[in-house]
Order: C-alpha cells, then sequence, then structure tokens
C-alpha cells in the first residue's frame, strides 16, 4: 500500500496482526546446525550465524560481503526501502558472537581492506567440508613422492570443467570474463543455469526488459536474485510445448485431408449417381461464391457448403441437401436468397426447392 509507514529496524515485529506466512521461500541450512549445533550455541551466536546463511546460500551465493552495521541493523536499498531487519543485537554483541563461531569453526571470515577506501565489508561463509573422502588401498608414501601434490581430485577437476562452461555461457551473452568468472565463484552452478535461462527466454520473447541490455539483466538477476516472470516456460518446456503443436497441427492436416478425400469421392458418387451435367455444377460453383458472403461463415459452413444444385427444368432449380434439417433450415432462411442469387446467374427468373439426397452407400 502507497501509504503504508516503512518499517525500521528497530521497530518490533507485529504478532499480533500477523495472518501466517505466505508459501514460503527457503534458505538452504545444513542440517547438523539444527540437530545438533544450536543446542551449544549462545542465542547470539545462532543469530548472527543464521543471518549469515541467509545473505549467503539464501541469495544461491556461498560468500557475502557483510558489513558490521549490515549484521546489527539490516539492510536498506538506495530508496530507503528495509530489506531486512538484521539480527537486532549490539555492535558489541555482534562482534563477540563473530569470534567465537570462528572459534568453534563454524564460519570463515576475511577481512577486505582497499588502500583510498581503507576497511571494506567482510566476506563471510559458512566452513563446509570439501575434503574428499579417501580411496581405499595403502598410501605409499607422501603426495610429494608420488607426484600428487598439485593433482586435483576428479571432484575438483568436474568441478573445474562445469565452472568453465557456464563462465563461457555467461561471457557469450556479453559479461566480461573477469565478472563472469566472479559471479561463477560466488554462486551456485544451479542458480546461474536458472537465471541464464530466464535472460534466453526474455530475449526469446522480445522483452522490453532486455532489449537495452541483456548482459546488465542477466547481471542483476544474478546479483538480486530475480524472480521469473508470470508465464516463464524453460527451454525444455518450450521446446515440448513447441513439438506437441507441430504433432497437433500434422495430426489436424491429416484430419482435413482425410475429410476432403472422402468429401471429393462422395461427390463424385454423388454427380454420377444423380448424371449432374457440368453446365449446372459451373452454376452453383458461382452461386456459392455469392451465398459464401450472405451468411456467417458457421451457418454457411453447416448448411449451405455442402448442397448442390441437381437440376433446372422449367425454371425451378433442385438443390440437394445431406438431410433434413439442412432441408428445413434453407427453405425457411434461404430460398429467396439462393432463388435471387440464380436468377441473377441465369438472367431469367428462378424458384428453388430443396431436396434431401438419396443414401449412396
Amino acid at each position: 500500500m502507497a501509504n503504508a509507514k516503512q518499517p525500521q529496524h528497530n521497530d518490533r515485529f507485529d504478532f499480533s496482526n500477523f495472518q501466517g506466512f505466505d508459501n514460503p521461500t527457503t534458505t538452504p541450512t545444513p542440517d547438523l546446525l539444527f540437530d545438533h549445533i544450536m543446542q551449544d550455541l549462545k542465542e547470539s551466536e545462532l543469530k548472527v550465524m543464521l543471518y549469515i546463511i541467509r545473505r549467503t546460500y539464501g541469495f544461491k551465493k556461498n560468500t557475502d560481503n557483510i558489513s558490521l552495521n549490515q549484521l546489527v541493523e539490516g539492510i536498506k536499498t538506495k530508496d530507503g526501502r528495509l530489506l531486512d531487519r538484521g539480527t537486532g543485537l549490539s555492535k558489541s554483541t555482534v562482534k563477540r558472537a563473530l569470534q567465537s563461531l570462528k572459534e568453534k569453526n563454524l564460519i570463515n571470515a576475511i577481512r577486505n581492506s582497499d588502500p583510498k577506501k581503507g576497511n571494506l565489508p567482510t566476506t563471510y561463509s559458512l566452513k563446509i567440508n570439501n575434503t574428499p573422502r579417501p580411496t581405499s588401498g595403502p598410501r605409499v608414501g607422501p603426495l610429494e613422492s608420488q607426484g600428487l601434490a598439485h593433482q586435483c581430485t576428479p571432484q575438483q577437476t568436474v568441478k573445474q570443467q562445469t565452472d568453465s562452461v557456464v563462465v563461457k555461457k555467461i561471457v557469450n551473452r556479453g559479461i566480461t570474463p573477469k565478472i563472469a568468472q566472479q559471479l561463477v565463484d560466488e554462486h551456485t552452478v544451479l542458480y546461474l543455469l536458472e537465471k541464464i535461462e530466464l535472460l534466453d527466454y526474455l530475449v526469446d520473447i522480445k522483452s522490453p526488459l532486455v532489449s537495452r541490455n541483456p548482459a546488465g539483466y542477466l547481471r542483476k538477476a544474478i546479483t538480486e536474485d530475480y524472480s521469473p516472470p508470470k508465464g516463464f516456460k524453460t527451454k525444455s518446456e518450450r521446446e515440448a510445448e513447441a513439438a506437441e503443436e507441430s504433432q497437433l497441427s500434422e495430426e489436424l492436416e491429416e484430419i482435413k485431408q482425410s475429410k476432403e478425400t472422402r468429401e471429393k469421392v462422395f461427390r463424385d458418387q454423388l454427380i454420377a449417381n444423380y448424371q449432374i451435367p457440368e453446365t449446372e455444377l459451373n452454376i452453383w460453383e458461382r452461386a456459392l461464391d455469392q451465398l459464401r458472403g450472405q451468411f456467417s461463415r458457421v451457418y454457411f459452413d453447416k448448411w449451405v457448403k455442402d448442397s448442390i444444385l441437381l437440376s433446372i427444368e422449367n425454371g425451378v432449380a433442385t438443390i440437394g441437401v445431406e438431410n433434413r434439417p439442412a432441408q428445413e433450415w434453407l427453405s425457411d432462411r434461404a430460398q429467396s436468397t439462393v432463388a435471387n442469387i440464380l436468377t441473377g446467374i441465369l438472367g431469367e427468373p428462378i424458384d428453388v426447392s430443396f431436396e434431401v439426397l438419396h443414401n449412396l452407400s
């Protein structure tokens, strides 16, 4: 609501008016934290750790630069919108909690600085055990003596190859190699592929969101976790839909051709049985062209299209129709129209009668 008061970081949550959670989005959190670790943490340590998890895995990142003020008060956008309220702890309490979490080997913290800007926000991440499982068999000696000290594990090799592919995909969409590598280092592969697919979808549908700067949109989609728009479909979904439409189109074309073939066979048999002269056939084709403009397409296709001029004798044109409902409808709704059109074509007064065709089978 436009006039709603924007919450501040020190505003208490209004539990009395809380209607319940929306369909929840999720932040991946290690089960071990809930099952065995939080019981031995102070409240302040748990709050700080959960905030770091939210800022990293909650935004599909492995690390994030977080300032002390953000940990305490939360994050505001440039236009003053409050994104989160931080931990709600004091600076001194947050500092003690961070130090304790590092000593307990639960988080990594890398301090950043710049010669011109001075101290920068610290880079935080969960401490993750990336040690590969030991292989079976005795080790002959130190890794150095085996010439393996600088070789990658199979898992590392696969990750490097995968990262290289993703970097290439990002670069191919206009982002510089340096920024692309940085994005790959900070986010999971699956998350990046989702954002690439989002960009490709918007480009395919010629969305104005990406018409000017697709690369800029992709970078912000990654760093700010853009959600897919309404109607978004993955590439595989679009390809499956296109294949289904193509198959349906082919089936409809086959049905159409089969129907046209049956109609031609029926018409040829009808002409032969009633011995309809070529002149009558040509006259009725001209009449049908004019009748098409006299009725809606629905009525024309249902009642008029399949009729045929059987004969013209003594100023009376006999029109063959498929069934009695068609005979009744044409007699009530179209007799004068058909008579006027045939009179115009033949240059003499014509009356019309409608006759139900005999079963030809």
